[in-house]
């Protein structure tokens, strides 16, 4: 069996296993599902995003209309795709745009937890956070990871005080940061 397609059958089956964690256990916690629902759809998709689709079919989720996705203006220009599922009795948005970038967005976001969460699985550090307006956007670049590094992961969420508990985990490889940066 060639390398390539053993990384791919493992790759199917980590996301069958993330997948199922989330379903199977209802104790799980809102950070705990939060980031196992970012790392199963965008992170180990990274190489082809059009995955997504047949994982959001697999749990009975729906396409969001093209009208609402243009509202973007990132994913009106690249052509991305937009899904909800629900998972626990909990919404996910989950939007890509292929040979781009990833996200994930969820109401209950703590962001706190979730950045001290995804440090844990993925070696990153801050390189930059924005607190103007309503929202926090924090960008961290991915090292110590052959695979992965100078990818670049964003955390955004509400201010505490706005009232507003959702956020957003996205993930842009580092073929997509090298692409942009060879571009400029």
């Amino acid at each position: 069996m060639n390398i390539l397609l053993f990384k791919k059958l493992g790759t199917y089956l980590v996301l069958s296993l993330s997948l199922y964690t989330v379903n199977a256990e209802s104790n799980q916690s809102r950070t705990q599902a939060n980031v196992t629902v970012f790392d199963g759809y965008c992170f180990q998709n990274y190489d082809s995003y059009n995955n997504i689709k047949y994982m959001v079919e697999a749990v009975g989720g729906k396409a969001i209309p093209e009208k609402l996705i243009n509202g973007d203006p990132v994913m009106r220009k690249l052509g991305g795709s937009a899904y909800s599922i629900i998972l626990e009795k909990k919404m996910y948005i989950i939007g890509y745009a292929e040979n781009a970038a990833c996200s994930v967005m969820t109401k209950s976001f703590e962001s706190d937890d979730v950045v001290r969460l995804l440090n844990d699985f993925y070696s990153m550090k801050l390189i930059q956070k924005d607190t103007n307006g309503m929202q926090v956007t924090e960008m961290y670049e991915i090292i110590n990871d052959s695979t992965h590094n100078g990818a670049i992961l964003s955390v955004v969420y509400a201010k505490k005080n706005s009232g507003i508990d959702v956020g957003t985990i996205s993930f842009l490889p580092a073929k997509t940061i090298k692409k942009t940066l060879n571009n400029k």
